[in-house]
């Protein structure tokens, strides 16, 4: 990748890999080394606990990290912005402005894995996203990084227990329903949720992580799902 950004974000960026070894940490200077560069606060908010925050501190540092990085690190992307996201969170669980969950759904992007290597800059240009979109998605993916809450970190996908069913290869049907769910929330996003789940006429014009996600679907072959779990699936119905 060519750096496209000033020399000074070329600073906070060694300075980020040199920090986040841990994907999360206990302070918000952990989960956001860049902060002592460009942030403005002499009382050391920044390095107290995360933990220790009321809820409503809580949100209004999220709210204040979101305008530090929606001002300063157009250049970056949302991985380096924020490090710490864990990459396998549904942004259908965020509660993300209307506008910005539409975008990202039409840009074929369901997780915070998926957004993490989207420039901030290029989010910005997409069409209906505005400064308080972009600063209101930020701030949800702060409190998303500094969250340890099982709500928020949630792929949401029912556990073997919730389903009463113990599978051998839970792994792999939790792939499966998220290629399920993926493709579903397309079908809804364009209106056509009354279609087959694989209809190729809707795919046809899906973005490519909908397509990829049918692909996977349409190759599973009876020898892929162990003979145990169909079993207890079977028993269970």
């Amino acid at each position: 990748m060519i750096w496209q950004g000033t020399w000074e974000e070329h600073d906070m960026l060694e300075t980020l890999d040199e920090s986040s070894s841990s994907r999360s940490g206990s302070t918000w200077l952990d989960a956001f080394p860049w902060l002592p560069a460009i942030a403005r606060a002499a009382d050391g908010v920044w390095s107290s606990p995360v933990e220790l925050a009321d809820e409503e501190t809580a949100e209004r540092l999220a709210g204040v990290i979101a305008e530090l990085a929606g001002e300063r690190l157009t250049h970056w992307t949302i991985g380096q912005i924020l490090p710490s996201l864990p990459p396998d969170i549904e942004l259908s669980t965020l509660d993300l402005p209307t506008r910005a969950a539409n975008s990202m759904s039409r840009h074929g992007i369901f997780t915070t894995g998926e957004l993490a290597n989207e420039f901030l800059e290029s989010l910005m240009g997409w069409r209906g996203i505005g400064a308080g979109t972009i600063n209101g998605v930020l701030a949800r993916l702060v409190q998303a990084s500094t969250s340890s809450s099982p709500s928020v970190m949630s792929a949401g996908v029912p556990t073997a227990a919730e389903a009463d069913i113990t599978f051998p290869n839970d792994h792999w049907l939790q792939k499966v329903a998220h290629d399920v769910k993926r493709i579903a929330d397309w079908c809804a996003l364009i209106g056509v949720d009354n279609n087959a789940l694989l209809d190729l006429s809707t795919l046809s014009s899906a973005p490519g992580g909908v397509r990829d996600a049918a692909e996977r679907l349409l190759a599973i072959r009876l020898r892929d799902i162990d003979a145990d779990a169909r079993a207890k699936s079977l028993s269970a119905v």
